[in-house]
């Protein structure tokens, strides 16, 4: 089923990207990153390029960076540059998995529809694992937030990344906390459906961004864990 999905007016459409598998049996692999498109957000909504085929798979060029990914192509990111061209960022991985390090990739079009172009390189200087990028333009940078999820800055919060070209994302900062400095928090009554067992804290996933005028005014954050107890996340 299709799955982490995100949504954007552009070009007076509503474009909404999300990640769904081929079918096969290895799932990790064989994650696709697909786009619908609609003139309304309650439809009727068109699959791009074209109904039953992805938007974007792993390359098949050996010299880019992703090729032979252990998680395939995820967590979709979507932006339209200044520029015109069309910006699709991404998750992947080095190479398989166990041995496959995760970045955020990108992949770049100069029509809606595609064919998106992965960028050689993955764009993120990072050595632990971050994901669920969500990407906008504020105050005259690209900006990516994402998970931080093994403590670049601290494990459990968000980070913040910043770039002058949209490609190259070296500068971060404290995107976001734990849900336990935003809200006290029994831990020992806390039920964990996804995410970290250890108990130590609550974690947010998957950040999307509101903007208002250009500027960000809300935060959207789904969690594995329940932290009223209960059978759902």
């Amino acid at each position: 089923g299709f799955h982490n999905p995100s949504i954007k007016k552009i070009d007076g459409k509503y474009v909404l990207v999300y990640i769904a598998n081929d079918g096969a049996p290895k799932h990790g692999p064989n994650q696709r990153i697909g786009m619908l498109v609609s003139e309304s957000l309650n439809g009727p909504w068109k699959e791009i390029p074209k109904e039953n085929e992805p938007l974007l798979i792993p390359p098949s060029d050996s010299n880019i960076w992703c090729y032979n990914s252990g998680c395939g192509v995820n967590n979709p990111a979507f932006l339209k540059h200044p520029d015109g061209r069309y910006f699709l960022y991404f998750k992947a991985m080095t190479g398989p998995r166990p041995e496959g390090k995760v970045k955020m990739g990108l992949a770049i079009a100069d029509k809606l529809e595609g064919p998106y172009i992965i960028h050689t390189e993955p764009i993120t200087a990072n050595d632990r694992v971050i994901e669920d990028g969500y990407a906008f333009i504020y105050n005259g940078k690209f900006a990516l937030l994402t998970t931080d999820n093994h403590g670049i800055i601290e494990a459990g919060g968000g980070i913040l990344w910043t770039s002058e070209d949209g490609i190259h994302f070296d500068t971060y900062e404290k995107g976001f906390h734990r849900i336990n400095q935003y809200t006290d928090i029994d831990m020992d009554k806390v039920a964990v459906h996804y995410g970290p067992k250890n108990r130590e804290y609550a974690k947010f996933e998957r950040p999307q961004v509101l903007l208002t005028k250009g500027k960000p005014d809300y935060m959207y954050v789904p969690s594995g864990t329940n932290i009223y107890e209960g059978d759902c996340t």
